[in-house]
């Protein structure tokens, strides 16, 4: 290898082979084929089964609106580990109510409100405002 192809990170060692990359070219160094020593692939676990549905997850969890904009959302219905049961078909089928947690030091209320394509739409209304929603709780 000449010293002036600068190369592109550490060099790397796979499969019993040494791999350096340069500007110019990839250089493998050791012997030709597979290394006896790699010990086979192991077999891959099978994903786990979904169980029965614990919860929602509105996606997006966060919005920031301006005034006048919408902001459409899809739910699934996840289990104990969060792993999608299923997708909820009917978003606008979701009750959404206005949440203030009891310990809360800002208690306001956000000036929105769900039309009925289930989208969250923004009063056009320039001051600022800002409030959590309580996730609907059935499907």
């Amino acid at each position: 290898m000449q010293p002036s192809m600068p190369l592109f990170g550490s060099p790397t060692a796979y499969n019993g082979k040494v791999y350096m990359q340069t500007t110019r070219h990839l250089y493998c160094f050791g012997k030709k084929g597979n290394n006896p020593g790699v010990p086979a692939d192991s077999a891959k676990e099978p994903w786990p089964a979904a169980g029965p549905a614990k919860s929602l997850q509105i996606i997006p969890a966060e919005v920031t609106l301006r005034p006048g904009q919408n902001a459409s959302f899809h739910a699934r219905a996840i289990d104990a580990n969060g792993f999608t049961v299923e997708s909820v078909s009917d978003i606008k089928a979701l009750k959404w109510n206005s949440f203030i947690p009891p310990t809360a030091r800002v208690r306001s209320t956000m000036k929105a409100s769900f039309n009925a394509a289930g989208e969250l739409a923004a009063a056009n209304e320039t001051t600022p405002s800002a409030a959590p929603l309580r996730q609907p709780s059935a499907i």
